[in-house]
Parts: C-alpha cells; sequence; structure tokens
C-alpha cells in the first residue's frame, strides 16, 4: 500500500495534555508483530544490493546502535552490517539484553558512548530502536558535546510511566521494575518535561506499529532546525530491519557535521515516507 493511501488510525479515545498517549491500548498479539516483522526483514535481504549501492558520502562518523526492550545486539545485526559495508565505524551496545534501565546498563551505556567518542575524536551518531532510543535521547542530553545526533526507531519517547498499559510489553516491563534504576522515573517523563535536545533528532515511527501507540513516537516538542518526525512503512518489531528506514538512516548519517538539514528523500524512495520535518504541524497527524 502506498504511503499516499489512508492509513487506519486508532478508535479516538479522550484526549489527554500534550505528551500523554492518546491512542486506544494495543489490542494486537505480539506474534502477528513477529510475523510482519518476518516479512520486513524479508525485503530488507532482498534490497540489501540495491541499498549497497546508494551512494552515501560521509565523513566516516562512529555509530552506536542500541536494541529494543528484550532485544540484544543480534536483532541490530543487519542494519549494522548494512552501515559498515558503506564505511561507518558502528558499534553494537554490548550490554547483552535490554531488560530495562538498570544500574548495570545505564552506567555502561555512558562508558560506552564516551569511549566510543574518544577512540574516534569526533562525537556518535546514534540509532536508538524502541527503549533504546529513550536511551539514546538521555545520552544527547547529558553528553551533547560527544553524541553528534540521535536517530530514534520507534521510541515512545512521550509515554509516561502512568501509560505503559497501552503498550503490548506492559505485564513483562511492570515485572522487571523492580530492577531498575531511579533514573527510570526521568527516563519515563515526556518530551516536554525534558531539557530540549541540543543535537540534531529524527524521530522515525509507523502507524502499524502494533507494539506501542504510534502517536507516542512522535517529537512535537524538538527545535524546529534540529528535529523531524519521519513516518514510514513497517511495525514496531521490524523497523530496525526495514529497507525504507534504512535508507533514511543512510541518508541522515550523511549529513555533514553542523549542515544538518530535514530529510528529503530521492523521488524514487519518496513513496515510502510521511515527512513532517516541522514538529509544530505534528499534532495534526491525528486528523488525518
Amino acid at each position: 500500500m502506498a504511503m499516499t493511501d489512508p492509513v487506519r488510525t486508532p478508535n479516538a479515545v479522550p484526549t489527554k495534555p500534550t505528551g500523554t498517549a492518546n491512542t486506544a491500548p494495543v489490542d494486537v498479539p505480539l506474534v502477528r508483530a513477529l510475523g510482519s516483522a518476518v516479512n520486513e526483514l524479508a525485503g530488507f535481504v532482498r534490497n540489501v544490493p540495491v541499498m549497497r549501492s546508494y551512494s552515501t558520502v560521509h565523513d566516516r562518523q562512529p555509530v552506536l546502535v542500541l536494541p529494543g526492550f528484550l532485544a540484544h545486539d543480534a536483532f541490530t545485526l543487519g542494519l549494522r552490517m548494512l552501515l559498515a559495508d558503506r564505511g561507518f565505524p558502528v558499534y553494537g551496545w554490548k550490554l547483552g539484553v535490554n531488560i530495562g534501565p538498570t544500574d548495570k546498563i545505564l552506567d555502561g551505556l555512558r562508558a560506552r558512548v564516551l569511549e566510543i567518542s574518544e577512540r574516534h575524536g569526533q562525537p556518535v551518531s546514534i540509532i536508538g530502536w524502541s527503549l533504546g532510543g529513550l536511551y539514546a535521547r538521555q545520552l544527547a542530553r547529558e553528553y551533547p558535546e560527544h553524541v553528534r545526533q540521535v536517530i530514534t526507531l520507534g521510541s515512545p519517547i512521550n509515554l509516561t510511566l502512568d501509560d505503559t498499559h497501552l503498550t503490548a510489553v506492559h505485564t513483562i516491563f511492570e515485572r522487571m521494575k523492580r530492577f531498575y534504576n531511579t533514573e527510570l522515573a526521568e527516563l519515563g517523563m515526556p518530551e516536554h518535561e525534558k531539557a530540549p535536545l541540543l543535537v540534531p533528532s529524527s524521530s522515525i515511527f509507523t502507524r502499524r506499529d502494533e507494539v506501542v501507540p504510534w502517536d507516542t513516537c512522535v517529537d512535537r516538542t524538538g527545535h524546529r532546525h534540529l528535529s523531524e518526525n519521519i513516518e514510514a512503512r513497517g511495525t514496531h518489531v521490524g523497523l530496525a530491519q526495514n529497507r525504507s528506514v534504512a535508507h533514511a538512516v543512510l541518508d541522515r548519517l550523511s549529513m555533514p557535521l553542523g549542515k544538518w538539514t530535514h530529510f528529503a528523500p530521492r523521488p524514487q524512495h519518496a513513496h515510502h515516507y510521511r515527512l513532517h520535518g516541522d514538529p509544530e504541524i505534528a499534532p495534526t497527524l491525528d486528523a488525518r
């Protein structure tokens, strides 16, 4: 289905204050999301030769890729291999399964970013899938001199701790909370209550997310000239192995340092996206 076709949106529910979820609870079984992800992986693999020929001029910036909740580096291997093939020094997080914001994971992430930045003598671009994107944005706030840009894939940046019941992983998350660092409260704050990012950020989301409410992945408060929302085709589980996402990521990573501009896909790829570069127009997304 082309991106210009009508997209079915969740049933309307009473409007909540800016920064909170306003989508009906996710009722699609995870098994369906996994099935969709398999199809996305197949499409990704089929298009690897095409993506390898994608001309990407860049300055070999280091890239750190963070997995989503309950995932680990194996789940981002395809994307990392593609980036490595295009000449980027790319790194996994090497912290095992992402079980949530434990002391080990948060301390390990900070050390990982600083180590990679110091190794290359330049800031790191961070790609964060789902919960990994929340970590990525927090790292950018703490270390703006060490983070070049942030790209999030299906990251519910406006999902508060009171709204986790709207996700398909609520039960598991609640059982794991007793192991989490006290920083969970800060991570669980909506974007409008956090300090603004001082580095470029791209929020890639899909209305067919099926795991988290898609509208919580939309950045409504970022600086106009440093943030954007890119709506891609796909599902939450498949975003890290999605060909249209990969094209967008390659494009974002090709931006010269200090010369970031909003995403403008090549004509042959444009049908894969809806672009919402100006955060101020994001609230109109539900009215489509």
